[in-house]
């Protein structure tokens, strides 16, 4: 016979209990969005980025936002550059194409571009100089226009007159390389 409110598999089964009594799993809480244990970050990137030693990422996934939205900004590439060994090499993770410069996005002018290439390979030192250069400069948009970058710059990846919504979300570092991993996300 079984035994009401064991959760034995011959309980469950409906057949004679044998051994100890096992009590049923306790559920996880179910919590909604105004639980003060829920935290739904719509602020800006720079204030939800995740960071794990030489690893950000960029992943705003909790409460109801969905995915990325958003692409690190040019402070946080900047600060995570420093830390790196500077002759270690850059590279994106596709193709192990690396970093060539970086200017004005077409997506929106206003943001940047860090741009790439096949044929040439760019150290830390490299990248860490572009970016530096890049805060407090101003560049010219597609179009026209003239715009002042700082450290809260979003930075996409792509060519120059060129617009493929790939966002940077996570930059590693592994092996005496530093790894910029992309999202196409618009």
């Amino acid at each position: 016979m079984s035994i009401p409110g064991c959760y034995c598999v011959r309980c469950r089964e409906g057949r004679v209990h044998e051994g100890a009594i096992i009590p049923p799993p306790v559920a996880p809480p179910i919590l909604s969005e105004s639980d003060p244990r829920i935290v739904i970050d719509p602020k800006p990137l720079t204030e939800g980025t995740k960071h794990d030693g030489d690893k950000i990422r960029t992943d705003r996934g909790g409460g109801v936002m969905k995915g990325i939205t958003e692409t690190v900004t040019l402070g946080e590439i900047i600060d995570w550059l420093e830390r790196l060994p500077p002759e270690d090499e850059v590279v994106f993770d596709f193709c192990r194409a690396s970093p060539s410069g970086i200017d004005s996005s077409r997506g929106d002018y206003a943001e940047l571009a860090l741009k790439y290439s096949f044929e040439q390979t760019a150290t830390v030192r490299d990248v860490l100089q572009w970016c530096k250069g890049a805060v407090g400069a101003t560049f010219s948009g597609y179009k026209g226009g003239d715009y002042t970058m700082t450290r809260d710059t979003q930075v996409w990846v792509d060519q120059w007159g060129q617009w493929t919504g790939t966002a940077i979300y996570s930059m590693d570092h592994d092996y005496g390389q530093a790894v910029i991993g992309t999202k196409r996300v618009r």
